[in-house]
């Protein structure tokens, strides 16, 4: 099996900074056997995807995906690697509170950067 090594490895569970208390949005990936993703992903108290597939675009380095929220709505997203976090840009939202064009931040489980609780 050969490693794409210009690939960005999006793997894990990952949490936003939009809540400072214990209750976090998180993001599950996984990586398929063939290639593609399996992605939950959550909003705090708001919609939550179950096993949208996501696909790598090489080019635009970019983990796309999309599904149906637990209510019904389309939703689409691109997730970018930023270093730190995966910025998360909503292209398909529903919701008037985070409307397409949205990028949100998550981080790995355990990264919480303090400064950003300051604000």
């Amino acid at each position: 099996e050969s490693v794409n090594s210009s690939e960005i490895v999006f793997e894990g569970r990952y949490v936003d900074d939009l809540n400072p208390g214990y209750e976090r949005s998180e993001m599950i990936i996984s990586k398929q056997g063939d290639g593609n993703y399996v992605i939950s992903f959550g909003i705090y108290k708001l919609l939550y995807i179950f096993d949208a597939t996501g696909k790598y675009n090489s080019d635009t380095k970019e983990l796309s995906f999309e599904g149906t929220d637990s209510m019904g709505n389309e939703f689409a997203a691109a997730i970018v690697s930023k270093g730190d976090y995966l910025a998360v840009k909503l292209l398909k939202s529903s919701f008037d509170s985070f409307p397409a064009g949205t990028i949100l931040k998550y981080y790995p489980e355990g990264y919480y950067p303090i400064e950003e609780h300051l604000k």
